[in-house]
């Protein structure tokens, strides 16, 4: 089911395809004209509906955002074999494969 003008329930194959209709039908169906709702009428839609606002999106915690980038079995595979450079003093080598994989989920992160 969709919702119709006024919020009222319309079946689907009774709901108004609005970038289909011509203007004039669509200002007949809202009740409205090429200038506008009336004053009053725009407070009665007011009260009716509330404000015409958008609900805020769901954002995730910065640093979920920032971890997120860490999801990939390729990144495990990177973060072992630094962890294995280490391990083995191949320091050099395990600093530059993590900063690799850091510089990584920093650019993902930024995006």
């Amino acid at each position: 089911m969709n919702k119709g003008i006024y919020n009222r329930e319309v079946p689907p194959e009774t709901a108004v395809d609005w970038h289909a209709v011509n203007a004039g039908r669509v200002m007949e169906e809202l009740g409205t004209s090429a200038d506008g709702l009336s004053l009053k009428e725009a407070f009665q839609r007011l009260r009716l509906f509330g404000p015409n606002r958008l609900k805020k999106a769901y954002k995730p915690p910065e640093i979920l955002t920032f971890l997120s980038q860490f999801r990939s079995p390729l990144i495990y595979i990177l973060l072992v074999a630094s962890l294995l450079s280490f391990i083995g003093r191949h320091i050099v080598d395990g600093t530059v494969i993590l900063a690799i994989v850091m510089l990584n989920a920093l650019i993902g992160y930024i995006q």
